[in-house]
């Protein structure tokens, strides 16, 4: 029998696997690495709204200090006081191959939302579900891409 943290993390592995699989289709690693910036962008603001930039920061911290050990390139990841940042990562997505970039961003957000339910009790857990499922869908694809080439943010 697993433990409840254990079946937590799958259910969320399990969400961000289809999410991933919905809305990575046609992306390039660049648009990919992008897309990841700006998902936990608007997890952390929503987060924040319950927990303190403090705790955001040492969740960050841990989530991508234990995932920079398969995926060494996240370690270009910088966690600040306002949230995450990726700008290194852009700089560098040319040099990556998709798939791993796509797995580590899955296992990112997979161990966020796995560690701020767990702290939270899932109080917050399903408005970062939501807020997560509004960041990109199959529908705003075509528009983020031509976004994205104009140099424009969403």
């Amino acid at each position: 029998m697993s433990s409840p943290l254990v079946e937590r993390r799958e259910y969320y592995a399990g969400y961000m696997d289809a999410w991933f699989n919905k809305n990575v289709e046609g992306l390039s690693t660049e648009e990919t690495v992008n897309l990841l910036g700006q998902t936990l962008a608007v997890l952390w603001e929503s987060a924040r709204k319950t927990l303190s930039e403090v705790t955001l920061m040492a969740v960050m911290d841990r989530v991508i200090l234990i995932n920079s050990e398969s995926f060494s390139f996240l370690s270009l990841v910088k966690v600040e006081l306002g949230g995450v940042r990726v700008k290194e990562l852009e700089r560098t997505a040319s040099l990556l191959r998709k798939n791993a970039v796509v797995g580590a961003a899955k296992d990112v957000l997979t161990d966020f939302l796995t560690i701020i339910g767990n702290i939270t009790g899932e109080v917050i857990s399903r408005t970062l579900i939501t807020k997560l499922s509004r960041v990109i869908s199959k529908d705003s694809l075509s528009g983020f891409k031509k976004t994205r080439k104009e140099g424009k943010a969403i």
